[in-house]
């Protein structure tokens, strides 16, 4: 027999069928938690009621699968191996907030400290060494502002930057588009232990998630969104990292990028930057 839950994984467990039932999205989540004034429960009853009619193959399946999920999930609660901070709750990080659709769970080793200030330094994954001794500087520079650093333990620039913070001894933070259980990519897996050691992961994903392709532009609205500015360091004109740049326009946030030197030894890495000052999306970091 299986043991009643606690009133905080019982919480926990109620959000997660929530923000997985059929038909909620990140808006309604966010929309019945405000209509409820946090009264999960009263929102997941109402909601129950509007769920259209599926077949008992389609429930079947749903249920298997979300099951699975929310078991592991409240595992990891249960064994202090993550955090899981709900929409609406006071564990919340306040900067996610200003995103139109915040994730409505969200999970963390450890929560965001509120007094510190943020900034993310992302870049190209196949950085050369230009790029990686620029996004040192950079990240150094932001460290003697009193930046904290926030990344997405990419390969490349998000791993330089993390690096960096550590040897400095600064707290970093990354950002994951894996469950907080999974390190990708798996060369990092020794940078993934020392920030889960030292440093914040967080993720919007449910445990055991494996890294989809879909799943890193959305992650890029939450770099952009828990950082206070931020700085591309080296992109090409099809970066990644050029999301996270829009993103945090829209937020209304500072955006930086670092210049392309005078002659680079491989162009193409830097167009990303060139484009960002030239369109004026970016200011010279």
């Amino acid at each position: 027999m299986q043991k009643p839950l606690n009133k905080k994984l019982l919480r926990a467990e109620t959000a997660m069928r929530l923000s997985r039932s059929k038909g909620v999205g990140a808006k309604l989540f966010k929309d019945l938690v405000q209509e409820f004034s946090g009264d999960l429960y009263k929102a997941f009853a109402k909601y129950k009621v509007q769920v259209p009619n599926m077949s008992l193959s389609e429930q079947s399946l749903e249920k298997d699968s979300l099951e699975l999920q929310i078991k592991k999930a409240l595992s990891m609660i249960e064994a202090g191996e993550t955090l899981l901070a709900v929409f609406g709750d006071d564990d919340y990080p306040e900067s996610l907030k200003r995103l139109s659709e915040p994730p409505p769970v969200f999970f963390m080793n450890k929560p965001f400290p509120r007094e510190l200030n943020y900034a993310a330094v992302v870049g190209a994954r196949n950085a050369d060494k230009e790029g990686l001794a620029a996004a040192d500087q950079a990240t150094k520079k932001l460290i003697e502002k009193g930046f904290v650093i926030i990344s997405g333990l990419a390969k490349g620039i998000d791993t330089q930057a993390h690096t960096t913070a550590l040897k400095k001894n600064i707290l970093t933070a990354a950002i994951l588009a894996t469950g907080i259980n999974i390190c990708y990519p798996r060369e990092n897996r020794k940078l993934y232990d020392e920030i889960n050691a030292k440093g914040i992961l967080a993720t919007e994903m449910f445990p055991d998630a494996q890294p989809l392709k879909s799943f890193f532009p959305t992650r890029a609205r939450l770099i952009a969104s828990l950082s206070d500015m931020v700085c591309i360091v080296q992109a090409s004109k099809h970066s990644g990292s050029l999301i996270t740049a829009k993103r945090a326009n829209e937020l209304g946030l500072p955006v930086y990028t670092v210049s392309p030197p005078q002659k680079p030894v491989s162009p193409e890495k830097w167009e990303g930057n060139q484009y960002l000052l030239d369109s004026g999306l970016a200011k010279e970091f």
